[in-house]
């Protein structure tokens, strides 16, 4: 089968007819039973016979694109392997969010950190990244109660259409107002002891350093008292 010759794919396995509203009238077609042609390059450079992978051939064809442009739509090829068959339906809108997957790997790895720390097990990277899961799913809760602090080249969006990028510019605002379940931090400061209090022990300090002074002056008046004499 080649895909670029149509008497050479025969008669199709499955076929699907659905409409979008982007995209209008989608036909999707499917040849099952399928595999990759062989070719020995890579680790099978040396002579070893590759694996043969079965699964299913899909073409997609719409009946215009989602931007309505000048340029030509092209037909959409797709090899899907698995247990079973594959749904053709979700086939091709799976693929299609392809991007936002994409997306949302750069945005944790470079933005969230979730390749930065330095793990030892892998229990400790399981909890990691369920922890990097949590602040994605309160980015996306936050879209409606936080301000869209766009940079002037950036177009404005509705709040369902903002993105975690832009949500979280806008999130430390909200965190402010927000409450917490913990409790106030305790002081690092060592607490007095009971009936002991700072205040009154400067007030005895004061007033036996001046009871010393009070006396000594008293002393020297007395000598000069003598020599006096």
């Amino acid at each position: 089968m080649k895909c670029s010759e149509k008497r050479t794919w025969g008669m199709p396995t499955a076929r699907l007819v659905t409409s979008d509203a982007r995209y209008g009238t989608v036909t999707v077609t499917a040849w099952h039973g399928m595999h990759p042609r062989l070719i020995g390059r890579g680790r099978w450079a040396g002579g070893g016979v590759p694996p043969i992978v079965k699964g299913s051939v899909v073409r997609v064809e719409v009946e215009h694109l989602a931007k309505r442009t000048a340029r030509d739509k092209k037909t959409l090829w797709l090899f899907w392997s698995g247990p079973g068959t594959p749904e053709l339906d979700l086939c091709w809108r799976a693929y299609l969010r392809r991007f936002d997957i994409e997306h949302t790997f750069r945005f944790t790895k470079n933005t969230l950190g979730w390749t930065q720390p330095t793990l030892s097990t892998p229990e400790q990277a399981e909890r990691w990244s369920w922890l990097i899961a949590g602040i994605l799913t309160q980015l996306g809760l936050a879209r409606d109660h936080v301000d869209d602090l766009r940079p002037p080249w950036e177009r404005p969006r509705e709040p369902h259409q903002l993105t975690p990028v832009r949500v979280r510019r806008g999130f430390r605002r909200l965190r402010a107002t927000l409450g917490t379940p913990a409790r106030p931090p305790k002081s690092t400061r060592a607490r007095p002891a009971q009936g002991h209090h700072p205040a009154a022990e400067n007030a005895l300090f004061n007033s036996q350093e001046s009871r010393v002074i009070t006396s000594a002056e008293v002393q020297l008046q007395a000598h000069a008292r003598l020599r006096v004499r």
